[in-house]
């Protein structure tokens, strides 16, 4: 961290290679009072101090013949640098159904890796909200002293709450009443998914929830894994 800097200011690191189209973000978040530094850590990587960081991924990252080899690389190089990172997914409402299938077989195989600290995806529509969620981790990270887990979103963090139900509604086939409703049983979408596949149980023993969503949604992930 400079010797200049602002102590009153949130910190982010941007990739030194990634900072120039990452340019409309970083006007988003000198608006919300941000320090930025830019620093040689790792592709379409943000940096939040001490612990904290997201990855930034767009569709553009979802084309070509090795995507899923690349992605995995691309995670594992993130978790070494970021062992608890986030990584967040812009633009995420213009995916088409095929790239759609991508970031679940992405999110599937990650969630299933034992050895895996991913913790999840955020999917954002612009720079804007990439930005506020950015905020959001490192007034975590550097003011309130609490642990950067968003699996589970506090309620006054009402605006990424809305995205965590707009992901698992795009995971699973439900509506948002039941991923709600879900979210407040379980602690993160890897939780919910490991219910549905391995431990259905806990599942119907939610109001509301039958054989028929358990069903339903163990043959769309068992799909996705294969």
């Amino acid at each position: 961290m400079s010797d200049n800097l602002n102590s009153t200011k949130l910190h982010a690191i941007i990739d030194e290679d990634s900072y120039e189209k990452f340019q409309n973000l970083i006007d988003q978040l000198e608006k919300l009072d941000f320090y930025i530094e830019k620093k040689e850590i790792g592709k379409n990587f943000v940096q939040i101090p001490p612990n904290g960081g997201v990855l930034i991924l767009k569709s553009k990252n979802l084309d070509g013949k090795s995507l899923l080899s690349n992605m995995d690389k691309k995670i594992k190089e993130f978790s070494n640098l970021i062992p608890n990172g986030v990584i967040i997914f812009e633009n995420f409402n213009r995916l088409g159904v095929k790239k759609r299938e991508l970031v679940q077989k992405i999110l599937f195989k990650q969630i299933l890796n034992s050895e895996s600290t991913f913790n999840g995806i955020i999917p954002t529509r612009n720079p804007s909200e990439t930005a506020l969620c950015i905020k959001s981790i490192a007034k975590r990270e550097q003011i309130e002293d609490l642990p950067p887990i968003l699996s589970r979103i506090k309620r006054k963090s009402k605006y990424l709450s809305d995205y965590q139900i707009f992901f698992i509604e795009g995971l699973l086939q439900c509506g948002t009443k039941k991923a709600k409703a879900l979210l407040k049983v379980f602690d993160s979408p890897q939780e919910i998914i490991n219910a549905i596949l391995y431990d259905p149980v806990k599942i119907s023993e939610i109001k509301g929830f039958g054989k028929k969503f358990i069903g339903i949604n163990q043959k769309l992930l068992q799909n996705n894994l294969k």
